[in-house]
């Protein structure tokens, strides 16, 4: 912000032409992310704009459900036998959401993952076990189920994503 305009551009744009690949191969998603994130506004400002308005008023909320399901789904949890876990949240990324509402001609309702709850857990065999409980909690979206545990990504991550609405008619992608 302390550089000229043509500098602020060009730094950015390098940011996302070679930093953020290079984050994204190796696995660093939440440094991608932020350099994403913070280069967007000096690439692409009237787009930028244009994603803050279609957010307008929901990010806010959005934080409140993340955190309300994210509880629901930690005591489901215990209650299920899983002792060794953490659970985190994120609502998606500015320039990942650019790029999608792109995608799906700026309909924000049909943006699945735009809210997240990742669940880490030390033994492969309890994903599954976490998937079991997440769809007995919610009801998962037909053909949203992606397993990267059996098909890792190039980068090397390992997963499991399903989509699923939750009883106050929310979307949310979980990340096991």
């Amino acid at each position: 912000a302390h550089v000229p305009k043509e500098k602020q551009r060009r730094i950015a744009q390098e940011t996302l032409e070679v930093y953020v690949p290079v984050a994204h191969r190796l696995g660093m998603n939440k440094i991608r992310k932020e350099l994403e994130d913070q280069a967007f506004p000096y690439v692409y400002p009237e787009e930028y704009e244009r994603v803050l308005k279609v957010l307008e008023g929901r990010v806010e909320r959005l934080e409140e459900t993340l955190e309300r399901e994210r509880k629901n789904l930690q005591k489901r949890l215990v209650e299920s036998g899983l002792k060794d876990f953490s659970t985190t949240y994120r609502v998606k990324g500015l320039y990942s959401l650019y790029h999608k509402l792109r995608r799906k001609e700026w309909n924000i309702d049909q943006i699945y993952d735009l809210l997240a709850i990742r669940v880490l857990v030390p033994e492969l065999e309890q994903c599954y076990q976490v998937l079991g409980t997440v769809h007995k909690i919610w009801r998962p979206l037909p053909s949203r189920i992606k397993d990267y545990i059996s098909f890792p990504k190039p980068n090397g991550y390992r997963s499991i994503h399903t989509t699923v609405t939750t009883p106050n008619g929310n979307i949310l992608e979980v990340q096991i």
